[in-house]
């Protein structure tokens, strides 16, 4: 009984390109799965499909779109022509073939009825061993079972594979490659499946006088061939054929010059010729090219607008709060700890960060005589990163200079500092000297403050003193001023902390110096 489905019966002869195009997937072990479409005139590799995982229908489709787009210029595609797996056998690829124009032809099983395209997949497979382990054979191992290269890696691989295919000798087509077969099919063909042939013949020897014909027609001589068939049109060619003869005949004596004239109009033809598979090759890349630019911008444009609608949903952050003399007092009130060297390390550290506006990481850096210095004297130059160098001037008033000493007498000794430490030691360690880490300071300092938030009905964290510090200031100094007293290198991150208000005795003062707007000329004056 003859099978309705199977439209190729093993002619797989096909004397056009594009007349039937062969489908398979293939496994690559580790690597995943590899689809390949074949044109049955040339056996060139005509494009692929490559996942680290299985392949779906849609991936085929895409596949065989990819292929009728590049190869526009060709005759068009007639039959598909796959095994009966689900992946081809389903209702996605059979409605998109249905809408090109396309018939589906499905072999069994059985090897023989797929067999062009079963033997290009252990071809190829043996490429992709070759390339990752020339010794495979020898060594009797594969390659393809263990992944020792990135999928990106690979998948450039299997492009060099295809490559390699395409442009090597293949006995079936009498040592010729897959490239050569295409051109000069085309060449034969242009861009119409041939009305006095047959699209196929299940005669081998058929089929292989028509390919003698159509190779014999070039010299045999493929080198030399392309070479002059992308130099010279044929229409050109003959022109300087037939000038050259003419000339000759006419007069041998003008042969000098009409052989410079010939090479004259061949070296303009080799500058000026382009063939129009090339041509329509360039447009292909051309298209695809502002395909990827256009998918490019629809992609930047999608995320720009993301963006634009994240932020707008983004709830405001709230206003930083603001910490008083008296919330200090409450915060340092609540401040326990195991040890009096404990207790005296949390007190000093927030005061520090009420007086100064510096970061827990700059309270690390700390030495036992930069504190001294600042006790005593007011005044240090100190370091604001690990390692660097000593150029933020750190400054406190007189006023809070007297009563930091007069609030710290008690931690200042449990801590050590007078007591003979070594004053280039730091001061926030543990009791056995180490330094403490940022996240440990600042989890340590948090802890207490969130008990005093839910006291004081604020939210506030260790940089809520520093936001504290520079919006006081704020208020009675313009922002670049503010700027070099909290040490921002940028005038952008102290302006962060502009709460966008005024106090109300700043608001009022201004009010009162508002200039009289009767008392100002005329416009024009």
């Amino acid at each position: 009984m003859t099978d309705k489905t199977n439209l190729i019966l093993n002619n797989y002869n096909s004397t056009s390109s594009n007349h039937a195009i062969y489908v398979d997937e293939t496994s690559l072990g580790a690597y995943g799965t590899l689809l390949l479409a074949q044109d049955s005139a040339s056996r060139c590799i005509i494009c692929h499909c490559y996942d680290s995982d299985s392949l779906s229908s849609h991936l085929v489709v895409e596949t065989i779109s990819e292929a009728l787009r590049k190869r526009s210029f060709l005759p068009p595609i007639l039959i598909i022509h796959s095994d009966r797996g689900t992946l081809f056998k389903n209702e996605v690829v059979a409605s998109f073939l249905a809408e090109k124009g396309i018939t589906h032809s499905r072999g069994s099983a059985e090897g023989h009825h797929n067999q062009v395209v079963e033997r290009l997949n252990r071809s190829f497979k043996d490429i992709l061993k070759t390339f990752l382990d020339k010794d495979w054979r020898r060594n009797k191992t594969n390659p393809l079972n263990h992944q020792n290269l990135s999928l990106s890696d690979f998948s450039d691989l299997v492009t060099k594979s295809i490559e390699f295919y395409n442009n090597r000798s293949h006995r079936s087509l009498q040592n010729s490659s897959p490239n050569e077969m295409e051109e000069a099919l085309f060449k034969a063909h242009q861009g119409n499946h041939p009305d006095s042939l047959p699209l196929y013949t299940s005669d081998s020897l058929i089929y292989q006088d028509f390919q003698t014909k159509v190779l014999k027609d070039y010299h045999g001589d493929w080198e030399r061939f392309f070479l002059e068939w992308r130099e010279k049109s044929d229409y050109q060619h003959d022109i300087v054929v037939t000038a050259v003869k003419e000339k000759a005949a006419e007069a041998k004596a003008r042969a000098a010059e009409a052989q410079v004239r010939a090479e004259a109009l061949a070296a303009e033809a080799r500058e000026q010729y382009e063939t129009l598979y090339a041509k329509y090759h360039q447009i292909q890349k051309d298209l695809e090219m502002v395909l990827a630019e256009s998918l490019l911008v629809k992609e930047a444009r999608e995320s720009r607008e993301a963006r634009k609608q994240a932020h707008k949903g983004r709830k405001k952050a709230p206003i930083r709060e603001v910490i008083s003399k008296e919330d200090l007092t409450l915060i340092l009130s609540l401040v326990g700890g195991r040890s009096p060297f404990q207790i005296s390390r949390r007190r000093l550290g927030l005061t520090l960060l009420y007086l100064t506006g510096l970061r827990v990481s700059n309270l690390l850096v700390l030495t036992i005589q930069n504190v001294r210095d600042l006790f005593f004297e007011g005044k240090i130059k100190i370091r604001l990163i690990k390692g660097g160098a000593p150029r933020f001037d750190l400054i406190i008033s007189s006023a809070d200079r007297k009563r930091l000493v007069k609030l710290h007498q008690v931690d200042l000794a449990n801590l050590g500092i007078g007591k003979g430490k070594d004053p280039s030691g730091l001061i926030f360690t543990n009791q056995e000297n180490v330094p403490l880490s940022r996240v440990y300071l600042d989890t340590e300092l948090n802890f207490i403050l969130q008990k005093a938030s839910v006291l004081l009905h604020k939210h506030i964290r260790t940089h809520s003193f520093r936001a504290s510090y520079v919006t006081d200031w704020l208020e009675v100094h313009d922002i670049p001023v503010v700027q070099k007293l909290i040490g921002h290198r940028s005038i952008s991150s102290t302006n962060e902390y502009n709460r966008g208000h005024l106090s109300i005795a700043k608001r009022t003062q201004l009010l009162k110096d508002r200039p009289d707007s009767s008392k100002r000329p005329p416009v024009g004056e």
